[in-house]
């Protein structure tokens, strides 16, 4: 077939239009994630808006902006947005990790594990999607199971701290009091700045009955959150313990002083 000078000037301005496309599309996705880096969630969601209108076949600007729309708690915006990248790369394990969170912070930790798990099929190394399906589990009351896939992430990734938190925390529900203060010290040193922490090392204190070493610890939680209502509780229960009603009394008042603040 015989390219006239027409036809083929036609050809290579569609071919030049769809390569600027994809260049504004990956500039757009580019600056929709220094945006969400930076906290500025709505401005990442205008971004990919953009992304998805240059190139509506591609996977990475849904996937962009499911994050900025998850990050924005739109949880039902988001997960539509995962289908879609998902539905145009079916392998990307990036994809059915944030799907999976935003079902669960959305009620459905069984519908969460279950993304969960095609992420960890998809990328058996994916330190996330253990963590994440760790919290679903113990969100459903499965802390064992919960404490196998912690131990998974920290194996995987073992400069994240908040696997340690709860994992300890996982510990505490099974009463491995011990195991729980041991996660909590190793959180503590990676930063000392977590006040949770120090509650679930305080209850872990508590349930072995150091109920002086739970009241410092709560008491240091509290330093850090001022407006931590469980840490007045247990604090409060950790006073009458030791027979201390006066600070009981006075923590349990501040206890339901903040709770009523919340709610």
């Amino acid at each position: 077939m015989k390219l006239t000078f027409f036809s083929l000037f036609i050809l290579l301005s569609t071919t030049a239009l769809a390569q600027g496309n994809v260049d504004s599309s990956n500039y757009y996705i580019k600056k929709g994630r220094e945006d969400s880096e930076n906290g500025e969630h709505t401005k990442a969601l205008k971004d990919f808006n953009k992304a998805v209108t240059f190139t509506p076949k591609n996977a990475e600007a849904y996937f962009g902006r499911g994050c900025a729309k998850l990050d924005l708690k739109d949880h039902k915006a988001a997960i539509w947005d995962f289908d879609k990248a998902i539905e145009l790369n079916p392998y990307y394990a990036d994809a059915y990790l944030e799907r999976g969170t935003a079902i669960q912070e959305s009620g459905d930790y069984k519908g969460a594990i279950d993304d969960f798990n095609k992420a960890i099929r998809l990328d058996p190394k994916f330190a996330d999607a253990y963590y994440n399906r760790g919290n679903a589990k113990g969100a459903l009351g499965n802390y064992k199971s919960a404490v196998q896939d912690y131990t998974k992430a920290i194996e995987l990734s073992p400069e994240v701290v908040d696997s340690y938190v709860n994992r300890g925390l996982a510990k505490y529900e099974l009463k491995d009091y011990k195991g729980a203060i041991a996660d909590c010290n190793t959180a503590i040193q990676m930063n000392s700045d977590i006040p949770e922490s120090y509650i679930i090392m305080g209850l872990a204190k508590t349930g072995l009955k150091k109920y002086r070493e739970a009241i410092e610890d709560f008491g240091k939680a509290i330093e850090l959150n001022p407006e931590f209502a469980d840490a007045y509780y247990n604090r409060a229960v950790a006073y009458e313990k030791v027979g201390n009603k006066y600070n009981a009394k006075e923590d349990y008042a501040k206890a339901q002083v903040l709770k009523n603040i919340g709610k």
